[in-house]
């Protein structure tokens, strides 16, 4: 919150005309990134001379009645809601530059323009008080000692364009197929520059992505794991790092081309062949898991947004330090050849502080099932993860489950389920994570729920 309101001072400082640095001078506020942010599109003071401006439209009578109906509820709205964007910590992201609010800044333009009227008129009138034209000089000293800097910034920004998306964009269109459709991250300029299709992964030009991107990486993976044959793509250009398991696990194929950023490390582009031979992988539970004569009635894939939803599923909350789940660790694995298990698997599924509730569908009344889950310990060390829950069934408790994954493998528990608690066709059921000191967490992948058949 302290850091929020020093950014929101900084801003507010430097749409007033005065830069960052005269802010840390001043007022002793601490360094912040609004001199990477508003001053690569906007000089100090836009503000100001946007209130000028507006100022100089209403006569005096005009102003005194539009103050007479304010309210003060409305007024008060309008200051809340201006603070709080100007605090939002997606604008401290110091790779953003404001460019998501650009759409708005010609109004700021159109304004400013009035502003600097105002200013001239003064200095055209002889009566104007000395004191405005003290101050219309102080704001040009401020706008001209920061207008190198802002053009560095802007040419810097435009620098980044030319030399990484453009030219990438010239590569694809140069070396892919005409035909050939491609998976990206940062729209940007590329859809704009190249004459190949694009598959937006963040959401910003292609339905659908958006919530499975901003919930985690293996959210996505499920998500386009669903994708119709004729809707999928050929290739990803992407910046690796924001997907940090794909390469590994076998979503990202054969490397072709890499760009490096010019101005900051890390945000290398790379191209690479999309593979699509992972898909439905993680459907099935292991072999050593199944019994002859039971089939599965019914599954939850955990992290697939489409299959939760079918499922009713929800989170539970933890202890109130911690968080119910942690959203950004939708982890994506990859492991073959673990009890005789001859195929490779690819899933995602989601870390619990708290705990899981979802319902399975299908099952026969009267006949015992049982549940088997996917899971996977991810702190690599050998003996350690030992996670145990307890199971309610419809709203009643059952029993506790003992979860003991070995470490970066692939596990999956059974638990039986006694004919008599399966009263209807659909089973609600309670996963709550029991706090241990061997475990900090729980994960669960997949749920697959069978029951014998009759013939059986």
């Amino acid at each position: 919150m302290k850091a929020s309101w020093t950014h929101f001072q900084h801003i507010v400082l430097f749409l007033l005309g005065l830069s960052p640095e005269a802010g840390e001078t001043l007022l002793g506020l601490r360094p912040q990134a609004p001199r990477h942010l508003l001053s690569a599109y906007l000089p100090p003071g836009t503000l100001l001379l946007l209130l000028l401006a507006t100022v100089g439209i209403f006569n005096r009578r005009q102003w005194q009645d539009f103050l007479r109906s304010i309210r003060p509820w409305w007024f008060l709205g309008v200051v809340a809601t201006m603070t709080a964007v100007a605090t939002l910590y997606c604008y401290a992201e110091k790779s953003h530059h404001w460019r998501y609010l650009l759409p708005l800044f010609p109004l700021l333009f159109v304004g400013a323009a009035g502003g600097l009227s105002r200013i001239a008129s003064a200095f055209r009138s002889r009566s104007a008080p000395w004191i405005f034209r003290t101050l219309a000089i102080l704001f040009v000293i401020a706008q001209g000692s920061h207008l190198l800097f802002w053009a560095n910034q802007y040419g810097r920004e435009c620098g980044i364009h030319y030399k990484k998306h453009f030219q990438l964009a010239r590569w694809m269109d140069k070396h892919l197929p005409e035909q050939a459709r491609i998976a990206i991250n940062d729209a940007g300029i590329l859809p704009y520059a190249s004459e190949r299709r694009f598959f937006d992964l963040v959401g910003l030009t292609t339905r659908g992505t958006t919530i499975p991107f901003r919930v985690g990486y293996g959210a996505l993976a499920e998500y386009l794991e669903r994708l119709p044959e004729e809707e999928r793509f050929d290739y990803y250009c992407v910046f690796p790092r924001w997907f940090p398991s794909y390469k590994n696990i076998g979503l990202f194929g054969e490397e072709l081309f890499s760009m490096d950023d010019p101005y900051t490390s890390g945000y290398e582009k790379k191209v690479y062949r999309a593979r699509w031979d992972w898909v439905g992988s993680g459907d099935q539970p292991k072999r050593l898991s199944l019994m002859p004569g039971w089939n599965i009635r019914d599954r939850l894939d955990v992290a697939d947004l489409r299959s939760e939803a079918e499922h009713g599923y929800t989170l539970l909350p933890g202890p109130a330090r911690k968080r119910p789940a942690d959203l950004q660790a939708n982890l994506v694995y990859h492991y073959a050849g673990e009890d005789r298990l001859d195929w490779a698997v690819v899933d995602a599924g989601r870390q619990h502080r708290g705990g899981e509730r979802f319902q399975l569908r299908n099952l026969d009344p009267g006949r015992p099932a049982r549940l088997i889950v996917r899971t996977a310990d991810i702190s690599g060390i050998p003996g350690r993860f030992v996670a145990t829950v307890a199971v309610h069934l419809d709203g009643a408790f059952f029993q506790q489950w003992e979860l003991s994954p070995k470490p970066w493998r692939w596990s999956e528990e059974v638990l039986s389920i006694p004919a008599d608690l399966i009263a209807r066709p659909e089973l609600e059921l309670e996963i709550r994570f029991l706090e241990g000191e061997e475990s900090p967490f729980y994960g669960s992948y997949y749920y697959w729920i069978l029951q014998e058949d009759e013939a059986s």
